[in-house]
Order: C-alpha cells, then structure tokens, then sequence
C-alpha cells in the first residue's frame, strides 16, 4: 500500500521488484486484503467488494460484490 491520495484513498501500488520503478498505482477505499501471482492482483474492501486487476499494468479485469454474511 501507499500512503494516501490527495483525498485520503490509499493507494495499492505495483513495484517492479528487480528495478524498484513503480509500474502502476491505483486509488483503492477501504482495502482489506490483498492476493497476487504473476498475473492478476485481487483486492477485496471493506463494502464486500473484489476488484481483479492485470498485474502488468493496473487495468480492472472485473469486480464482484459479495452477498453479506
């Protein structure tokens, strides 16, 4: 995670780990967890919400809202 934005949003961001360059940041509310492989970055929030992302770039490959428990 970064710290936040201008509007107090963290910012999840993707760190290419040989150079250290920042490929991508994104503003995400409410982060809980966060899984990643080579391909794919899965945040879910606090509002029930995964959010799937390219690894590569940061682009939203869909997001699901989750039935409360």
């Amino acid at each position: 995670f970064g710290p936040p934005g201008r509007d107090s949003i963290p910012r999840l961001v993707a760190i290419e780990p040989v150079t250290g360059r920042e490929l991508w940041s994104r503003r995400v509310e409410g982060i809980v967890e966060v899984l990643a492989d080579d391909e794919t970055v899965v945040v879910s929030t606090a509002r029930g919400e995964l959010t799937v992302l390219r690894a590569a770039d940061g682009r939203s490959l869909g997001q699901v809202r989750l039935p409360p428990e």
